[in-house]
């Protein structure tokens, strides 16, 4: 009786060997030489790995690269010149004329990538001290899906990182939204600086395939106290001055200009960018000529520095000789 049972026992596992070996199907398998990377991307794919299964042997080796080029051969290779993700199908037909494609689960996705674009908001980007500053790095590019779920095929930024200049560093999107759903997405980010100054603020983004770009802006800080006070102090610090000047005399008088000169004296308590003003007035006090400039070497003037400036006001509409007054106006002066 034992015998008997492992007789047939044998019997029924060929005879489901034999079943099996004459039901293989087809499948358009395919490999790639790289799944992502920078365009132009250059890849090559190898349809070696396919089979006929039981409708015969491979005749024909059909590829859509997803890009709307299509192609052909066992293997082939295609370049992808735009950025984007790409579903890459592959077709065969058997000598029987059987067809059968790759499907969703022998389908390869290609991550054609462009470098990420660094990009934000400073508000404000100036003012006084303590400043509290908000950053919003959402200009950023490839921007982030507010999808649930996105593919890991899918470039995006994943990573900000912040440097605000004053030796403090920080992390977040700066985005920001009320959606109850979309809470887990806030990622505010400001900073405070306490002392005046300009920084320089840096934005480094890295994206899901280890892509960085970096950008940078300036912060400006001004004492505390308010613009007014400061420019007041600024414009009391200046030695302005007036000279005259009358037509024909050689020593002052060079053409139709006169040569302006004199000093500029910065006693406010941080540095500063001056423009000066220089108006020409004859003897009843109507203007005759005007010039403005910013002095060369002058648009940085430290506390407490003399800055020594000169030009020519050329171009008067002098009637006449007279006497004629010069002033030197500081039209604009910016708290560094």
């Amino acid at each position: 009786m034992r015998r008997i049972a492992s007789a047939t026992g044998i019997l029924i596992l060929v005879s489901l060997a034999l079943s099996l070996s004459g039901c293989m199907d087809a499948r358009a398998t395919f490999s790639c030489s790289t799944k992502s990377g920078l365009v132009p991307l250059e890849v090559l794919f190898d349809g070696s790995g396919a089979t006929g299964g039981d409708d015969g042997r491979i005749a024909q080796y059909l590829w859509d690269f997803g890009d709307g080029n299509v192609g052909s051969g066992r293997t082939t290779l295609h370049t992808y010149e735009e950025p984007g993700t790409f579903t890459v199908e592959l077709t065969i037909i058997t000598d029987s004329g059987a067809v059968t494609s790759s499907g969703w689960m022998d389908s390869e996705t290609i991550s054609a990538l462009a470098l990420p674009t660094a990009a934000f908001v400073a508000t404000p980007d100036e003012g006084l001290a303590p400043l509290e500053v908000s950053f919003d790095g959402t200009l950023s590019t490839p921007q982030r899906s507010t999808a649930w779920f996105v593919s890991p095929d899918v470039q995006r930024i994943e990573e900000f990182r912040w440097d605000f200049g004053d030796g403090a560093t920080g992390e977040g999107s700066g985005w920001r939204t009320s959606e109850f759903f979309s809470m887990w997405r806030n990622e505010p980010v400001s900073h405070t600086y306490a002392a005046p100054g300009a920084y320089e603020v840096t934005l480094t983004v890295t994206c899901n395939f280890g892509y960085s770009d970096t950008v940078s802006q300036t912060i400006t800080v001004g004492t505390s106290g308010g613009d007014a006070d400061d420019e007041e102090d600024l414009d009391e610090g200046f030695d302005i001055g007036t000279i005259t000047w009358e037509p024909g005399d050689e020593e002052e008088d060079e053409g139709d200009c006169v040569f302006i000169e004199g000093t500029v004296q910065n006693n406010g308590s941080v540095a500063a960018g001056v423009e000066l003003t220089a108006t020409a007035y004859n003897a009843t006090s109507n203007p005759v000529g005007t010039f403005t400039y910013w002095p060369a070497g002058g648009t940085n003037i430290g506390v407490g520095v003399n800055y020594a400036y000169g030009f020519f006001l050329c171009d008067l509409s002098v009637p006449g000789e007279q006497v004629m007054t010069v002033e030197v106006i500081v039209t604009d002066a910016i708290v560094y």
